[in-house]
């Protein structure tokens, strides 16, 4: 497998990943956070799918801009972090209690608002090296394949002429170690260099298959996930 098989056809529109979202357990989440000014409001409007809420990346987008409206307030950015978790979790007790974690940690609200900071003055890379081990913001407990959900909802669509922020996790690892001959680990953590890396690779994805970023994104969550079940 190489980069021109990417795709089989055109590559899908924008919606497809917007549309992207899980079921969650919205009481499970407002029993266990920490403090309850860290839930995002937007979240208690997700429509029941089956038997759970079902959060989707829109969702996330428009906790988002409001974060993005009040930028000096540091609880915004750790209910964009919830926002983030919730969508990337499911309903796993476990997975929520690990993401819960990260809320106990001592200074969250001001490391992520710190974070956030850096983004939109400097970039993704250098919002991803503070968020990683050894870096000025990180946060116990929070690995970069949730700090870069919440990077990429907090910086994506924001105007300017930096690289967008991307979402690194093991299926997109796994993709990455094909399309590139790479041997990452899809466990993790992975560098700063190997994200600038990925960024990189997508910008010049993107721009072959004249796709949005985020499109290239869940292209490569998609076949590494179903690598991982072949």
């Amino acid at each position: 497998m190489n980069q021109t098989l990417l795709f089989a056809a055109e590559p899908p529109d924008r919606e497809w990943v917007l549309e992207q979202g899980f079921n969650f357990n919205r009481d499970r989440w407002k029993k266990l956070i920490p403090q309850q000014s860290a839930w995002p409001a937007e979240l208690d409007a997700c429509s029941i799918v089956g038997r759970w809420p079902y959060v989707d990346r829109r969702h996330v987008f428009e906790v988002a801009r409001r974060v993005g409206r009040g930028s000096d307030d540091p609880t915004g950015a750790t209910q964009l972090y919830v926002a983030a978790a919730v969508w990337g979790t499911g309903t796993s007790a476990l997975d929520v209690s690990r993401r819960i974690k990260v809320l106990k940690e001592p200074d969250v609200d001001m490391h992520l608002a710190a974070a956030l900071k850096i983004l939109q003055v400097e970039g993704p890379v250098s919002a991803y090296r503070s968020l990683s081990i050894g870096g000025s913001h990180r946060v116990r407990n929070l690995g970069p394949a949730f700090f870069s959900k919440f990077l990429y909802f907090a910086g994506f669509d924001a105007k300017g002429y930096m690289q967008k922020p991307l979402i690194l996790d093991q299926h997109v690892a796994r993709s990455l170690n094909v399309f590139t001959n790479s041997e990452w680990s899809t466990a993790g953590p992975w560098s700063t260099e190997q994200y600038a890396r990925y960024l990189d690779h997508v910008d010049d994805w993107a721009s072959q298959w004249d796709t949005s970023h985020d499109v290239v994104e869940r292209q490569l969550f998609r076949l590494g996930y179903q690598m991982q079940n072949d």
